[in-house]
């Protein structure tokens, strides 16, 4: 008998001789469970893609790591031998020089405007960054085709505000050596605008501008390399290949999230907060199965009576009080889990719920399915539910055997 515990778990739960109490009480359970997971997980797994959608957003220029070489005491080559070694875990690396500049439309009487202007060697910039992907106009061009010569890639605002088109000319002005009289002049430099591109991020479609790295050593002669990025193979290895290279390079090494701090723990502490209001009503349905689970050991005094008469132990007849519950815990949060995974994928093949423009960093609802994290909702359901009923069951060691069989 103490080894039929989950038979009996069965027949007590699904015999068709219940009360309506009973019966409502089991749907109520079950429905509340099945509710509560699916939310859970269908929230977890929103966060999860706007965390997903604003990570690749604010990626769409910056690289994995960044190194400043401004300090360097080692050359190009020097650094590049280091992080040639396979223990970094990097794909490739691309330098950049950056500089301001002011830059005017020579068809329109208005005041320049100051911007940074950033090089790029297009076959180097396509593996760490993804700025192709946010060329607007033209769409669908390869960044080797577009950015050669004088040609450039300009942020989109900064073209809507000074009503620059496709292939039109602009000037770059580049200021020169003051003299003693404080005067400043500027040489001027002509491109064409071969593209224009849009990151969602105001500050660099507002002030940015990319060009070849040999157009940019023509404006400003013996400029040295000011970064080198870095692309990692796997992402996994971040926190340990920039804690590696900080040993090397001390503090001149970065993530691209230390670039935005603030933002990256809103995203995780609102992500944390959902999970715990949520894992509250996880909580609040698993208190139903303690109900429950107390209306069954009041119902079934008289069988509980004469299972401790027949030498089954307390722990034993808990165990059977206990399998009901993880039974109802875990049909429910599977057929849960289920149902929040069916929505993920639908939401995924057919995004149909579109968001305000300018305020999020998606067009349609971002959503990112994790099996693992359906694992953890799994099991902390179960859990939640068990340690439930064990307070349920602690009125077993209340039952008296001999007053409860007279009475009956």
């Amino acid at each position: 008998m103490r080894k039929n515990f989950l038979h009996l778990a069965f027949r007590y739960l699904f015999t068709k001789h219940h009360e309506a109490t009973i019966k409502l009480m089991i749907k109520i359970c079950f429905i509340g469970i099945l509710i509560a997971t699916c939310c859970l997980a269908l929230v977890v797994s929103i966060m999860n893609g706007f965390e997903q959608a604003t990570h690749k957003k604010m990626q769409s220029i910056y690289p994995d790591l960044i190194l400043n070489m401004h300090d360097q005491t080692m050359d190009a080559k020097q650094i590049q031998e280091i992080l040639l070694d396979p223990k970094l875990h990097i794909a490739h690396t691309a330098p950049e020089k950056y500089h301001q500049a002011l830059l005017c439309n020579p068809e329109l009487d208005q005041t320049p405007c100051m911007l940074m202007i950033r090089s790029m060697i297009p076959q180097d910039a396509t593996h760490v960054s993804n700025i192709s992907q946010k060329i607007i106009s033209p769409k669908n061009s390869k960044l080797e085709d577009l950015i050669q010569g004088s040609q450039i890639l300009l942020g989109s605002n900064i073209a809507e505000n000074l009503e620059i088109c496709l292939d039109d000319k602009i000037f770059i002005l580049c200021p020169k050596e003051s003299s003693l009289n404080l005067c400043m002049t500027f040489s001027h430099h002509i491109a064409t605008v071969a593209g224009i591109f849009k990151t969602g991020i105001e500050d660099l479609d507002n002030s940015m501008l990319f060009c070849h790295q040999d157009f940019f050593d023509q404006i400003f002669s013996n400029h040295p390399i000011d970064q080198l990025h870095i692309k990692l193979k796997n992402l996994k290895h971040e926190q340990k290949a920039l804690q590696t290279l900080k040993t090397i390079f001390k503090e001149d090494i970065y993530s691209w999230k230390d670039l935005y701090p603030t933002l990256l723990s809103a995203l995780k502490l609102e992500k944390y907060a959902m999970i715990l209001i949520l894992m509250l009503i996880v909580f609040v349905a698993s208190m139903n199965i303690m109900s429950l689970i107390s209306m069954y050991i009041t119902q079934k005094k008289r069988d509980i009576a004469i299972l401790l008469c027949f030498g089954m132990k307390q722990q034993a007849i808990k165990k059977i009080f206990l399998s009901m519950s993880m039974i109802i815990a875990s049909i429910a949060s599977l057929f849960g889990l289920l149902i929040a995974w069916f929505f993920g994928i639908m939401l995924q093949r057919y995004p149909f719920i579109k968001l305000p423009d300018n305020i999020y960093d998606s067009e349609y609802l971002p959503i990112q399915l994790d099996l693992f994290i359906f694992c953890v909702i799994f099991m902390l359901t179960i859990l939640i539910s068990i340690v439930a009923c064990w307070f349920a069951t602690k009125n077993i060691s209340k039952i008296k055997i001999i007053e409860t069989l007279k009475s009956s």
